[in-house]
């Protein structure tokens, strides 16, 4: 089948398979890199000003500002003040950051003070200081054990006694019953800790944020 090369106007032949894939646009390798390396003329989007980039670029999304100044005062252009929960100094910060949760502190410094006590994620009324009641002992785990058959009733995979551990349904350490207590592996057990810590940290943050 007879095309033109699309950057010299040469004819050539091309399979139509090829066509139906996309290819056989250039007769060489010579007209590929100059349609690579075709300049088009742009509009700065921050001063107006224009230049030209390479149509390979404009077409990733590049070029949208004629140099790293002008690039610069746009992400300055972005920051939004906020006032740090901790020291109330106020700061700036990148719209991007706040839509991740930040944008709650003014340092690393603040940061760490915001995740002592209630304010860590991890906080559950100072339980987590009292140690487990008497009766979780050896023998009440080995009777959970014998009672989920040694499967993790999360995964529902078989595993060895060291691979498993007994989980607080409600996370009071001292209501030890049966109804209570259920048999997760050392996986699911840590990635159930990991989301509910991670929850409660954005809901406490939230609540310092809008307080």
């Amino acid at each position: 089948m007879k095309v033109k090369c699309q950057q010299c106007g040469r004819e050539i032949w091309v399979r139509p398979s090829a066509l139906k894939e996309g290819r056989g646009k250039y007769c060489s390798r010579k007209c590929l890199g100059l349609a690579n390396r075709s300049r088009v003329t742009r509009k700065c989007k921050w001063c107006e000003k224009e230049f030209w980039t390479y149509l390979s670029m404009a077409k990733k999304g590049c070029g949208k500002y004629c140099s790293n100044k002008c690039f610069e005062k746009w992400r300055r252009s972005r920051r939004v003040e906020r006032t740090c929960v901790i020291c109330k100094k106020v700061f700036e910060i990148h719209l991007c950051m706040i839509r991740k949760g930040g944008g709650i502190c003014c340092s690393r410094s603040c940061a760490a003070i915001l995740r002592r006590g209630k304010g860590n994620g991890r906080w559950i009324d100072g339980r987590s200081f009292f140690p487990y009641g008497p009766e979780f002992n050896r023998f009440l785990k080995k009777k959970i054990r014998e009672k989920y058959e040694n499967i993790c009733q999360k995964c529902k995979n078989k595993f060895t006694r060291s691979f498993l551990e007994v989980h607080h349904l409600d996370h009071d350490k001292f209501n030890n019953t049966l109804k209570n207590l259920i048999l997760w592996c050392k996986s699911c057990h840590a990635r159930y800790h990991i989301n509910y810590f991670r929850e409660r940290k954005r809901e406490i943050c939230l609540q310092l944020s809008y307080s």
